[in-house]
């Protein structure tokens, strides 16, 4: 297994899918963390987080069947443990033994495996929702941020309904601008709306 090549030497990571992901949308996404020439010591963490307000689904680890469902894979010998705060950030604790360069953890969100649904992206839109990752590789409790975090924009989905926004009050015989927006099922605009629109 080949060691991460981050200048630093704390590691890197890899999400995959990474294309655009529809708002609210139910999937499954690989966070992939490969492990930098300093390791992570026996009682270290690794934090996966966003740094922007995200209400995507809160990973859940005790149902396969239910939405969130998530899994983390390592080493067979290395115990992992995870706690969820929201669906914003995720604490890996490393423990048994010291994670070793070039060794990989896998964070499945949304694993569908046991027959779940996947996990729920976030219902709004952001052009770069980041997948930020800190390692604590010396178990001192300072965790260090990974640089060139993975990222996924989020995108409005198909038209669920049509918004007509108007004044209020408008003078009897005077022009006045309308406006229509095609609104996805969160109230996001839908970019993929081609239809057409009469007015009456």
């Amino acid at each position: 297994m080949t060691e991460c090549l981050s200048p630093d030497g704390i590691g890197c990571a890899h999400l995959e899918p990474d294309d655009a992901v529809i708002a609210g949308a139910l999937g499954t996404w690989v966070l992939t963390i490969t492990v930098g020439s300093r390791g992570v010591a026996a009682d270290g963490r690794i934090r996966v987080f966003t740094d922007t307000d995200t209400d995507w689904g809160t990973p859940q680890f005790l149902d396969p069947v239910g939405q969130d469902y998530a899994t983390v894979e390592g080493p067979e010998d290395v115990s992992l443990s995870a706690v969820a705060h929201g669906g914003s950030s995720l604490t890996l604790g490393v423990s048994k033994r010291p994670l070793r360069p070039g060794e990989r953890v896998r964070v499945v969100l949304g694993d569908r495996s046991g027959g779940g649904p996947g996990s729920r992206a976030q219902t709004f839109l952001e052009s770069r929702r980041f997948f930020r990752v800190a390692i604590d590789s010396d178990a001192s409790g300072n965790c260090e941020d990974l640089p060139s975090p993975p990222w996924v924009e989020v995108v409005g989905g198909p038209a669920d309904r049509l918004v007509v926004l108007a004044p209020s009050t408008v003078a009897a015989g005077e022009p006045f601008r309308l406006m229509v927006k095609a609104e996805d099922a969160w109230g996001n605009p839908s970019a993929e709306y081609a239809g057409s629109v009469a007015i009456a």
